[in-house]
């Protein structure tokens, strides 16, 4: 807009001393003429901007990573002075990675009355994604002048990761202890809801699945199902978002969501209850939410893309932490990166369980080593084919 604003001065004055060369009235007309047009263009925008109304709206709320989320602009004209274009301001923020990109688009405005217009937009990585629509200006003709008006509107999109199939798995049936146990602690509460422990007032954090419905409707209350800790084994999926990467770092949180979602539904497919561990929201802890079908997956995604995590803190300091007793049989843990001290950790926390250790880094050879050495299995993803390599994993 400003280089429209100085190549129409710019005309003026080449007008103007024209008209003084030549001694020509044209010119001086045409002169005074480009000298008030802007003015009246003004207030053509003002006026109209005023007479103008605009809603944003989209029939998608859940959409695949990778797809195009549509926007539908519904404008109604009531002024019958046309305005020629609109430029739309609007901010795409995704809570999971912690990102936001500001970006606009420009639409003409052709006609008195109603009209509707659309664009797509796309999101490269999963997670809640809030778009929020800011401004518009409204713009006139030659595009020297712009009126801009605050709206106040947010549409949210849930973006899915992509999962890839995994074909391969090593699981004798006869060996499974499920989450369904005969045994269960009467001391401490814990995730399983076969048996419930206790029950109590919504805390903030508790998960949706754990709500008791009707007794919550008699007491016109929040209450919570606090399930019992069973004492025998069972499977866990370990996701940590630790990542030293910072440059790649969405790519890398990205894949190992599809990654722990691709065994997850692996586990369902074969009928075996699981959890899912990772760091909570308040990062002072972790969390731990039984899989136990397709319902509870998808209340604890959406979970995961409105919690918070850093880059810095590991899931596996935080399962050092907090005592509690740890009797899994199988592990799966996901991760970015991988030394020693992680196996080390993992053998520690898990001594009894068997251990697979999923990572998209180098691993060295000596990392390698230490971990046949602790009968773990270590498993290499490449990055830039996570479908390929995914397919290849060995439950």
């Amino acid at each position: 807009m400003i280089r429209n604003i100085i190549n129409y001065i710019l005309l003026i004055i080449i007008i103007a001393f024209c008209s003084l060369l030549y001694e020509s009235y044209e010119l001086m007309f045409l002169t005074i003429f480009l000298i008030i047009l802007p003015i009246i263009n003004a207030c053509v925008v003002s006026y109209s901007a005023k007479k103008i109304s605009i809603d944003v709206v989209t029939e998608v709320s859940v959409i695949n990573k990778g797809k195009y989320i549509p926007i539908n602009l519904k404008i109604n004209n009531k002024s019958i002075l046309p305005v020629i274009w609109i430029e739309l301001k609007f901010i795409c923020k995704n809570n999971y990675h912690q990102n936001e990109n500001e970006m606009s688009i420009v639409v003409p405005i052709i006609k008195y009355g109603k009209q509707e217009c659309s664009f797509r937009i796309k999101s490269e990585y999963c997670g809640d994604m809030d778009i929020y629509f800011k401004s518009i200006n409204y713009i006139d003709y030659f595009k020297l002048y712009n009126k801009e008006k605050k709206i106040d509107q947010v549409i949210k999109v849930y973006v899915l990761p992509q999962i890839g199939k995994i074909e391969n798995i090593e699981i004798e049936r006869k060996n499974i202890v499920d989450i369904d146990g005969e045994k269960f602690s009467e001391q401490r509460s814990g995730n399983d809801p076969s048996q419930v422990f206790d029950i109590r007032e919504y805390r903030t954090g508790d998960k949706l699945h754990s709500i008791h419905w009707k007794l919550s409707f008699k007491k016109n209350n929040i209450m919570v199902k606090e399930y019992s800790m069973p004492l025998n084994g069972y499977y866990s999926v370990i996701m940590n978002l630790a990542c030293k990467d910072i440059v790649n770092k969405s790519n890398i949180i990205d894949a190992i969501t599809e990654v722990s979602l691709a065994v997850i539904m692996r586990l369902q497919q074969v009928g075996i209850n699981h959890y899912l561990i990772g760091c909570e929201r308040s990062l002072n802890g972790f969390y731990k939410d039984i899989i136990e079908n397709d319902f509870t997956l998808i209340d604890t995604m959406f979970e995961l893309y409105k919690s918070k995590y850093s880059y810095n803190i590991n899931v596996l300091d935080m399962l050092t932490k907090d005592d509690v007793s740890i009797n899994e049989n199988q592990i799966y843990y996901i991760t970015s990166d991988l030394d020693e001290n992680d196996i080390m950790k993992l053998v520690e926390l898990y001594e009894n369980a068997k251990k697979k250790i999923i990572t998209f880094s180098n691993t060295k050879k000596c990392v390698y080593k230490y971990a046949i050495e602790n009968e773990v299995n270590i498993e290499i993803i490449d990055l830039e084919n996570i479908n390929e390599s995914i397919e290849k994993i060995t439950l």
